[in-house]
């Protein structure tokens, strides 16, 4: 690459003359290592030839550099000094570039999935999570020194990689759960009464309501919001279920049922809950199970209700006994 076609694209770029996705391109390739002593051969030469006077507003960005230098405000001595001109022409690509480096190192990524969804994604430290219907994760680009932060919202089973110098911190609206290597699970959807963590190997410390939880192997806690207590118990079958392809339900009301349905499949239910809210039961299906199938079975065990399908819309009609 000669220091001709150099010049001409830098020149281009400062004078808006490139389309918006061939200027990203050209702030990432200025602000890398490549061809380093061309590039600055070539804006040398164009900060020697600049010829434009400084404003009020150029004056006002140079303040910054000039507290940074700790030097005595002169606009000649400003203008005339190389560096500060400089600085002065470049201060907008200065801070388009450092927004990009810092969005690329230490900006915010969030993905979520949608009804019917799951995701898997590995980690900046190269742990796995595995994202249920309906959630989503936020995370840095790039880990901290000390600690590994994620957010979540739903649901999520997460691998992590061992790092002792480093503690893993998943943050819920209600809990905070910390590991340095292990594999668990953490519910907590926003409309769900009961949120859990179950650990499947390792260890985790939950912190709840100001205390502190230390969970084995096979064990979970699981917090009411309504009734706001919380236990330690031994995992049921349904803890993870979703991670091998079924929906396992344990004692569950039709409602509680129904929530999980929507996530899973594609489908909103129309009904209401406060008719089906008093009992509980136990049944399993696998995500294989059409909704068809779904609801005749829910018929024969929850029974009591008809059913129409109509766009993705199950109506439930109570019926008289």
């Amino acid at each position: 690459m000669n220091n001709r076609y150099i010049s001409d694209l830098i020149h281009r770029y400062f004078n808006q003359r490139h389309a918006a996705e061939t200027e990203y391109e050209i702030q990432k390739w200025l602000i890398s290592k490549q061809h380093e002593e061309q590039k600055k051969e070539v804006l040398f030469d164009i900060w020697k030839n600049i010829k434009n006077k400084p404003n009020a507003e150029v004056y006002r960005s140079l303040d910054v550099v000039q507290q940074k230098l700790n030097m005595k405000r002169s606009r000649k001595m400003l203008w005339q000094n190389p560096f500060l001109k400089v600085a002065a022409v470049l201060l907008p690509f200065i801070f388009v570039a450092s927004l990009y480096l810092f969005y690329n190192n230490y900006g915010t990524v969030e993905i979520t999935t949608a009804q019917g969804e799951q995701k898997e994604i590995t980690l900046p430290d190269s742990s796995v999570v595995w994202l249920n219907a309906c959630s989503k994760i936020t995370y840095s680009r790039k880990f901290r020194a000390d600690k590994r932060e994620i957010t979540l919202l739903g649901e999520a089973f997460f691998s992590v990689k061992k790092d002792a110098s480093r503690r893993f911190v998943v943050t819920t609206k209600d809990m905070t759960v910390t590991v340095f290597g292990t594999q668990f699970n953490v519910k907590c959807y926003p409309e769900d009464q009961i949120e859990s963590t179950t650990l499947k190997s390792g260890k985790v410390e939950v912190t709840l309501d100001s205390k502190d939880y230390i969970l084995k192997p096979d064990q979970e806690l699981v917090y009411n919001r309504q009734e706001k207590n919380s236990v330690i118990q031994d995992a049921t079958e349904s803890s993870m279920s979703w991670r091998e392809g079924t929906l396992y339900f344990s004692n569950m009301t039709l409602p509680e049922m129904v929530k999980s349905i929507e996530r899973q499949y594609r489908i909103n239910f129309k009904y209401n809950p406060m008719d089906y809210a008093n009992d509980n039961y136990s049944v399993k299906f696998s995500k294989k199970d059409s909704i068809e199938d779904i609801m005749q079975v829910l018929q024969d065990v929850v029974g009591g209700f008809s059913y129409s399908i109509n766009n993705n819309i199950i109506t439930l009609k109570k019926q008289s006994k």
